[in-house]
């Protein structure tokens, strides 16, 4: 439905590390970079897992309270302890990681950065190689475009999804609210056209001015 994929909006300068990057150059990359997490990469480029300032925090947490054997009998409590064990890379890297390949819609890769609660994807080729990082900042910049952009796109879509309708359709866009305006031929073309708009990157609400000229049970 879009044009638009996670290459064009991906950071591709990506700070990594390694799996024996020290703790303390993991948190100066984060502070220096002024960013939330790193993704860990082999030798051979592919990623392995990510460090994020979640990864980090349990050895502040919990501090001392790590050594107690108390901790030992619950399995979220020993998987903090670890991390709060940690000095390396590869002792405080989430695994797995949740990725997605440059060419993946936009849509379809905030559903999963939704659907995995995270606030990045990790964005890698074939072979598992970091390419990128596309995170929730990066996904917001679509409601940047312009309205002339975003109704040149939409044109394409609804013309794509049925040309025959378009032709009796008009669109507006402002401030990313788009209104369709025109007559249709059946009940199901409104709620159609309306899905069709709000798959379109960068578009706020849709509303709709449409009348159809025939009933839904009519032959088509």
């Amino acid at each position: 439905m879009t044009s638009q994929t996670v290459r064009e909006l991906m950071t591709k300068d990506v700070v990594s590390v390694r799996p024996d990057t020290p703790f303390r150059e993991i948190v100066a990359l984060l502070d220096s970079h002024r960013i939330s997490a790193v993704p860990v990469v082999d030798r051979a480029g592919v990623v392995v897992g990510v460090v994020s300032e979640a990864d980090l925090l349990p050895k502040l947490r919990l501090g001392a309270a790590r050594h107690d054997v108390r901790w030992l009998g619950r399995a979220h409590d020993r998987m903090a302890r670890a991390k709060a064990d940690g000095t390396v890379a590869r002792d405080l890297m989430s695994t797995p990681v949740v990725t997605a390949l440059p060419n993946t819609w936009v849509v379809a890769a905030a559903r999963r950065m939704d659907a995995a609660r995270v606030r990045r994807l990790v964005v890698v080729d074939d072979l598992g190689r970091l390419q990128g990082i596309l995170s929730r900042h990066d996904l917001l910049t679509l409601y940047r475009r312009p309205d002339t952009e975003i109704r040149e796109e939409l044109r394409r879509a609804l013309y794509r999804e049925h040309p025959a309708v378009t032709a009796h359709l008009s669109y507006a866009v402002d401030g990313g609210v788009v209104t369709v305006t025109g007559e249709v031929p059946y009940v199901s073309h409104l709620s159609r056209a309306a899905y069709v708009a709000g798959q379109v990157p960068g578009v706020v609400d849709v509303r709709t001015k449409l009348v159809n000229r025939l009933d839904e049970g009519e032959d088509r």
